[in-house]
């Protein structure tokens, strides 16, 4: 698989939330949307592509003459660019989300990264997901923390809620709880589907041991 193929089918995780929605059991989406009208709290949704992200053809700025200079067979055509203003626009793949951005509901972070020095891809993901730069022990993740320090009877329980009713507070759209979510607070974990995951690791794979400088090159 070509690396420009690759990017454009890969980069954009976001569209995998349409699929993986469809996968949660009715009665977890169901206590869900009740939670959500009886609490009216607010919902963090994270979105970690653990293998990497393409910041520039996914937020792209397409008023920069060096993004072209430098991507010549990557770089995502102007003309195809969802423009939100004079410097930066969305990949066209990413048309669901523009109602979000320009409604304010959500906005870009760009040029924004560890400090840590760290040269290897693993420990990065790693400490990002667990908050905790540069220490490898750590093993309760950022989301996980946060829940237990915020847990209370009222964060717990949504307002008007029975007071022994268990409710989830956090739950993974995947088989293994992500590092993030890991830890002693109680999450739920649903299983995905893959499809052929066996195809999917070799794609892995072989974007890593390649020594084909196109699958490989720096973004």
């Amino acid at each position: 698989m070509k690396r420009r193929l690759f990017l454009k089918n890969s980069c954009l995780g976001a569209a995998a939330l349409s699929a993986g929605a469809n996968l949660i059991p009715r009665t977890l989406l169901a206590e869900a949307e009740e939670k959500r009208k009886a609490s009216a709290q607010p919902v963090i949704v994270q979105i970690f592509l653990r293998g990497g992200q393409d910041q520039l053809n996914t937020f792209v700025p397409y008023t920069d003459k060096t993004y072209y200079n430098i991507r010549p067979t990557i770089a995502v055509p102007k003309k195809e660019v969802l423009k939100v203003d004079k410097q930066f626009g969305f990949h066209p793949a990413l048309k669901p989300l523009e109602k979000s951005f320009r409604q304010g509901i959500f906005a870009p972070i760009v040029n924004s990264g560890s400090p840590h020095p760290t040269r290897s891809h693993f420990d990065a993901q790693d400490f990002m997901e667990y908050a905790s730069l540069g220490d490898r022990s750590a093993r309760n993740g950022w989301l996980n923390r946060y829940l237990t320090a915020s847990a209370s009877p009222t964060s717990a329980t949504p307002k008007g809620a029975k007071s022994n009713t268990f409710y989830i507070r956090a739950l993974a759209m995947q088989e293994r709880l992500p590092r993030s979510l890991r830890g002693s607070f109680p999450v739920v974990a649903v299983p995905d589907n893959l499809g052929n995951i066996d195809e999917v690791l070799e794609l892995f794979e072989d974007m890593y041991q390649s020594a084909d400088p196109e699958k490989v090159s720096a973004v």
